[in-house]
Formats: C-alpha cells, sequence, structure tokens
C-alpha cells in the first residue's frame, strides 16, 4: 500500500493502518492544496470497491453523508481527522487534482462542486486524448 504525498511526519501514527492495506490511498483536501490550518483533518481518495469498503469498516471508519456531491465521489468513510472518499476513477481524480493545485478551490459549496466537476471534465478530455493518441484507430 501506498500514501501518496504525505509529506508531514505527524501523520505517521495517524495513518499507520492504511499503510498496511494493500490499496493505495492519496492526499486530497486543505493538506494536499497546503492550505491547511492546525486543526486541519486528513482528506484522501482510493478506488471504490467491496474490498476497500470492508478494509476501510475493519478499521474503525464508518460511512458518512457525501457531501462532495461531484461526479467521481461515490461514498465517504471517516474516522477522527481522517476522510476517505471513495471515487471512479482515480487517475481522473489526480489530474484534477493537479489542474486545481494552480487555483485551489474556494470553501463555498456551490462553487467548490462546479469547479471541481469542470476539472474532472478537462481531466477526462485529456485522458480521452492521450489514449487516442498511444493507440490511434486502425
Amino acid at each position: 500500500m501506498t500514501i501518496v504525498d504525505r509529506k508531514r511526519p505527524e501523520a505517521e501514527s495517524l495513518m499507520e493502518y492504511l499503510d498496511e492495506s494493500e490499496f493505495d490511498f492519496y492526499l486530497t483536501g486543505s493538506r494536499f492544496f497546503n492550505t491547511n490550518k492546525i486543526y486541519s483533518d486528513w482528506d484522501f481518495f482510493t478506488k471504490d470497491c467491496e474490498e476497500v469498503r470492508r478494509f476501510l469498516s475493519n478499521h474503525d471508519f464508518y460511512p458518512v453523508v457525501n457531501e462532495y456531491n461531484d461526479k467521481l465521489t461515490t461514498a465517504v468513510y471517516r474516522r477522527p481527522f481522517i476522510d476517505v472518499q471513495l471515487v471512479t476513477d482515480v487517475e481522473c481524480k489526480r489530474i484534477a487534482q493537479e489542474i486545481l493545485r494552480i487555483n485551489p478551490p474556494s470553501e463555498n459549496f456551490v462553487s467548490r462542486t462546479q469547479t471541481w466537476n469542470f476539472a474532472f471534465s478537462i481531466a477526462e478530455k485529456a485522458i480521452k486524448m492521450i489514449v487516442e493518441m498511444v493507440s490511434p484507430e486502425v
């Protein structure tokens, strides 16, 4: 298992159990965008599948209402100080994050959702274009 972009040493003990898994968790949220406060939680995302849901449940995560309302996030699991977003397309989310890293989404709920969905659309188009370049039709 890999936790990608975990840059702060104080997170070591808090996320130890995620390290033990076979799943890849990617940093997101305020810590990814470097807009966190001292009291900010840790946000991660990973591919949604039954095995991940079982792993999280077995490690005292519980499902919460998905307030993200974007087109990739299917569920959110929480444990104190940690949220894990389950997404349908990890690569699309990773590309969208890099697009938004330049100008992080606003705190305004509606604006944030629109911004993420716009970034997802750009990322999906980029992925499609790359796939077409790598394997052109005959």
